[in-house]
């Protein structure tokens, strides 16, 4: 299932992107899309958590793969989004 595929590549891009950030940044925190359940609510919420447990008030959020479906259809038109 291609959805299966995405979901894997989503959270190794996650990983390495999380590695590379907590290597050069260890007391920032980290939010990635693949740790949040879908929905407004639920980013939301976990953006609250995590402003609220962050020692720095320096929150790294990513989105591995922006794009999902162009990254699935093998399409060049997608990225990754990170943001502090």
């Amino acid at each position: 299932n291609i959805k299966d595929i995405v979901t894997q590549y989503d959270k190794r891009a996650q990983e390495a992107v999380e590695s590379i950030i907590r290597s050069a940044y260890p007391t920032h925190s980290f939010l990635g899309e693949e740790d949040v359940d879908p929905g407004a609510a639920a980013s939301e919420a976990a953006l609250e958590t995590i402003l609220e447990k962050s020692e720095t008030g320096f929150v790294w959020i990513c989105d591995p793969i922006d794009g999902t479906a162009n990254f699935a259809a093998g399409l060049n038109l997608c990225a990754v989004t990170v943001s502090v």
